[in-house]
């Protein structure tokens, strides 16, 4: 199971793009999660991202965009978080907007997500 320590100091991450990327959010998975980052290549995870339950963790989508077999796509990172303080608020309902992403959301990956959420280009 994922954890998040709490007594070390707050490290924050690039946040300047979170509020084009989230649109409108309906639904949240309520309370949040902390993520298992083991694999993930980046120091950050941007808001906007895919949100995978895989082996019952949730995880972030691998960066290519692909579903790992026996994945569930859950939702989207509301917030862009640092992966040594991976507590991330997402969504499960809403608009992303898709421009000012830094991994695209794959066509696989927005059927596996259903009309749950909506996509929207503005730059």
């Amino acid at each position: 199971m994922a954890t998040l320590d709490l007594v070390n100091g707050r490290i924050e991450a690039e946040t300047n793009k979170d509020t084009v990327i989230i649109d409108k959010i309906i639904e949240t998975v309520r309370g949040g999660r902390v993520l298992d980052v083991t694999g993930f290549t980046d120091n950050t995870i941007q808001s906007g991202h895919v949100i995978l339950l895989l082996d019952d963790e949730y995880v972030p989508q691998p960066v290519d965009g692909s579903i790992p077999v026996g994945a569930v796509a859950v939702g989207i990172l509301i917030g862009s978080i640092r992966t040594d303080e991976a507590s991330a608020a997402i969504m499960t309902r809403g608009t992303v907007n898709e421009v000012p992403l830094k991994y695209p959301i794959t066509a696989a990956t927005k059927t596996a997500l259903g009309d749950r959420i909506a996509y929207v280009l503005t730059p």
